[in-house]
């Protein structure tokens, strides 16, 4: 994306808005192209005060001017993704910078649920203390899956309460009616606007020309986004996608979690 489309996206949807408004950098790697990403974070941060940001990578790029940018930045946030995540490069990285503002979006997968907090354990060792947990959504959990799921879970709550070095969730800040998808305005490089971003998820491709709305050079004003047919038919959407089987399991992991989440707020363990 250029860095005229990634600032004319952002002065068309924040424009007008009173509360607050999240911007989401995701690829592909945006730190393939980090001075558009920073030009475009550094560009909201100085014109919109109410504006924040976060950038997902997979860690490949990250280097110490990457981490230092985001540490300046109070409104921006990094996060990584644990799936890609290499112990052994993050090691190294750990004795140049501190790792602890750094959001890791936890991927729980089903096949290895079970080696899940020894990784984490791991994680915490070498600095990290902000963690999304996030499971692999739409995929065939088995019940004996979903049930390591749940010890999984168990075994975070028990070993967050005895740290003297608070561990954030962030899951606590974040909630979508739709797990794993996000859906806010996306556009992509070429100023497309679509319903949310499953357009980016490859399942989704047959349905990407129902998902789009338009483009943000097309549009005469800011307050044309607002008149955009954003609500999409959520069940419908999934259904075409993914099978009735994928969609059950995929509820009642969206539950675990859920429970998870509704049990630290209350100040509960489970």
């Amino acid at each position: 994306m250029t860095l005229e489309t990634a600032q004319k996206a952002v002065s068309l949807f924040v424009k007008g808005k009173e509360e607050g408004f999240l911007v989401r950098l995701l690829g592909g790697e945006p730190l393939l192209s980090f001075s558009v990403a920073k030009d475009v974070i550094d560009f909201g941060l100085a014109n919109y005060p109410k504006i924040k940001f976060d950038l997902t990578t997979n860690g490949f790029l990250l280097d110490k001017k990457v981490a230092d940018f985001f540490f300046k930045r109070e409104r921006a946030e990094l996060i990584l993704s644990s799936c890609q995540a290499d112990i052994i490069r993050l090691k190294k990285l750990s004795d140049s910078f501190d790792l602890s503002f750094i959001t890791i979006n936890f991927n729980l997968l089903p096949q290895s649920i079970g080696q899940c907090f020894n990784f984490f354990e791991k994680m915490v060792a070498l600095g990290f203390r902000r963690f999304n947990f996030l499971p692999a959504f739409y995929f065939p959990w088995r019940k004996k899956e979903i049930e390591g799921l749940q010890k999984f879970l168990q075994k975070i709550s028990l070993f967050i309460e005895v740290q003297t070095i608070p561990v954030k969730i962030k899951n606590l800040e974040y909630s979508s009616k739709v797990p794993l998808y996000n859906l806010a305005p996306t556009i992509d490089c070429q100023g497309g606007i679509y319903a949310g971003d499953f357009f980016l998820d490859a399942r989704f491709e047959p349905l990407k020309s129902i998902l789009k709305l338009g483009n943000i050079y097309k549009l005469k004003s800011s307050n044309e986004i607002f008149d955009l047919p954003l609500e999409i038919d959520i069940n419908l959407l999934l259904s075409r996608a993914f099978s009735a089987d994928i969609l059950t399991a995929n509820k009642m992991v969206y539950e675990k979690i859920s429970d998870f989440c509704r049990q630290f707020k209350n100040n509960i363990l489970i």
